[in-house]
């Protein structure tokens, strides 16, 4: 079976959409993928030239945790993922969701990626071909895996991953992505420019493998990049940029779907508190607008502190996820 990028994307988008969840910045040029929200940690085994990593001090297990070279280098990437054909809405059926793409080029996220979902009129749902004007068609390299865990009652959007730079800090400066997936064990993926995140159940019904090809040395350097390979440093950090591109395309999102519905309301002053729904695109969009205050920005939307109050209708929700997630990146004390 063919396995280069194009030939797996056709045969997975026989049944499953792209869904650009958002952008996220890194600054070290390393990638991470977790189970759980990882800071940097002092005592991880920063020097080594490894993928996993095992630490008490911050719980990570080998399991939970993995890291790889950013593509090229610092920069603002962009997060997509699978979203089943035949679904309404992306948020649906988290069964459903099976895995996702890294598009790992600065460049092209800032010039083609957010361009095209801002103009789209259906802003954040693309065929999966809309990546071969944008990748290189070669073939990956299975680098390891991720767990994706659940526990006993846990509700759906409990189950996810998350992504960001892998010296993430409590500072509140750096965009972080989640992701809502199934439990289980994602296989992890790179080509040039992109990595593919899947679970290995699914990996294996789509042809792909899931066994090393190399030593552990040889895969570590390849994860990391080639030792000459040239890569993009920031002067200055991009954290801002990406918090304000993530509003952004949600603020699209959320305008387009008050206008399909005949309304000309602000997309801030959305009727939140009537939603039902925890997952619907208005709390995205103020999750970015409390860390755009955060960064300096006056967003002026005074409704944000109404949003934080806990006789929200939908506070329980916030109170135990994303509140909890930007407390713990220090945007909320």
């Amino acid at each position: 079976m063919d396995n280069t990028l194009f030939s797996i994307l056709s045969r997975i988008q026989q049944s499953y959409w792209g869904f650009l969840v958002g952008f996220f910045n890194i600054e070290s040029g390393l990638v991470a993928i977790s189970d759980e929200i990882f800071l940097f940690c002092d005592k991880c085994d920063w020097s080594a030239r490894s993928i996993t990593e095992e630490c008490k001090a911050c719980g990570k297990d080998g399991t939970n945790y993995i890291r790889f070279k950013s593509g090229s280098g610092d920069g603002v990437y962009s997060l997509f993922r699978f979203f089943k054909k035949g679904l309404e809405n992306e948020t649906d059926n988290v069964e459903e969701s099976i895995g996702g793409l890294l598009f790992l080029d600065w460049i092209k996220n800032g010039s083609e990626v957010l361009p095209y979902f801002l103009d789209n009129q259906n802003p954040r749902r693309v065929d999966l071909d809309f990546f071969y004007d944008l990748a290189d068609d070669c073939e990956g390299e299975y680098i390891g895996s991720v767990i994706c865990k659940t526990s006993d009652g846990a509700a759906d959007w409990e189950h996810c991953l998350f992504f960001g730079d892998a010296y993430l800090g409590n500072t509140g400066s750096d965009a972080i992505l989640y992701s809502n997936l199934s439990p289980g064990e994602y296989a992890i993926y790179l080509f040039n420019s992109l990595a593919l995140f899947i679970r290995k159940d699914e990996a294996i019904k789509y042809g792909l493998t899931t066994n090393f090809r190399f030593s552990k040395v040889e895969l570590e350097n390849f994860a990391l990049g080639k030792e000459n390979e040239a890569v993009r440093s920031h002067v200055t950090p991009m954290g801002l940029n990406t918090v304000c591109w993530n509003y952004e395309l949600i603020d699209s999102e959320l305008v387009y779907e008050l206008q399909a519905n005949g309304s000309n309301t602000l997309a801030t002053d959305f009727d939140y508190t009537q939603d039902g729904n925890p997952n619907h695109p208005v709390w995205e969009l103020f999750y970015w607008l409390v860390q755009m205050e955060h960064l300096g920005i006056d967003v002026g939307v005074k409704r944000i502190a109404e949003f934080l109050e806990p006789s929200n209708s939908n506070y329980e929700y916030w109170a135990n996820y994303k509140l909890e997630v930007l407390k713990i990146l220090g945007i909320l004390k």
